[in-house]
């Protein structure tokens, strides 16, 4: 019966509030059934094209479509509840990257590391973005009988650039050395968690903060990945 009454809902939510698909921009009050079934679509992938060598990194889709729309509007636009459809899609990909690891959740001590936002994106955001994915996914995880525990320990030592508008040399440079990770908590084995792989440059400036600490990252995962430039 509910189903049967979506499209008046969706029809009336557009005209009383404005109310669009974060997908596609069509008049719904939520996600619509065919941009899920696209984020759906795509099958978590290793991105061995990205830099960090050594480093196993898997993403549940491309950068692109439906996947990217949502995530925009989950960072820029307040739209919190997509947290939890991209949660889920972070969790596929940690699920891949723990098959090709072989089975790391049964490690004692793993930690899943999200990549820190920016100070400044915090602030105009309300929220670190990065953190509620990985806790979004943990909760996935968790669902699953894995013992995953969120451990956001990487803080910064200085201002950094909006990565958005750089190259791959200009990220790598606004990053260098630019976070700590405060070791409270870890227990010497780590997975990185991010929304987003364009350069590997925030992976890999998180790989390096962490190593300085006495951890191991085992491996990423991130939500999307960018396509081949």
């Amino acid at each position: 019966m509910r189903r049967r009454f979506e499209p008046l809902w969706d029809a009336a939510a557009d005209l009383l509030w404005g109310a669009s698909c974060p997908g596609c921009g069509r008049p719904c009050a939520r996600l619509c059934p065919d941009c899920r079934r696209a984020i759906w679509a795509e099958r978590p992938a290793p991105r061995r094209r990205l830099v960090c060598p050594g480093l196993p990194l898997w993403s549940a889709g491309l950068y692109a479509g439906p996947l990217a729309a949502v995530i925009v509007a989950a960072k820029e636009d307040g739209r919190a509840e997509l947290c939890r459809v991209l949660g889920q899609r972070l969790a596929g990909a940690v699920l891949a990257l723990g098959a090709e690891l072989g089975g790391p959740f049964d490690r004692p001590g793993l930690s899943l590391v999200p990549v820190p936002s920016a100070v400044a994106a915090v602030r105009r955001r309300g929220f670190d973005f990065g953190l509620a994915l990985a806790r979004r996914a943990a909760d996935e995880l968790v669902r699953a009988g894995l013992p995953a525990r969120v451990r956001p320990v990487l803080r910064p030592l200085r201002a950094v650039a909006d990565q958005a508008d750089l190259d791959a040399v200009g990220r790598r440079a606004n990053l260098d050395r630019a976070w700590r990770a405060r070791p409270t908590g870890l227990n010497g084995l780590c997975l990185l968690l991010d929304d987003i792989v364009t350069t590997g440059a925030s992976l890999a400036e998180a790989r390096r903060a962490l190593g300085a600490a006495g951890q191991v990252v085992l491996g990423a995962a991130t939500v999307a990945a960018t396509a081949d430039r």
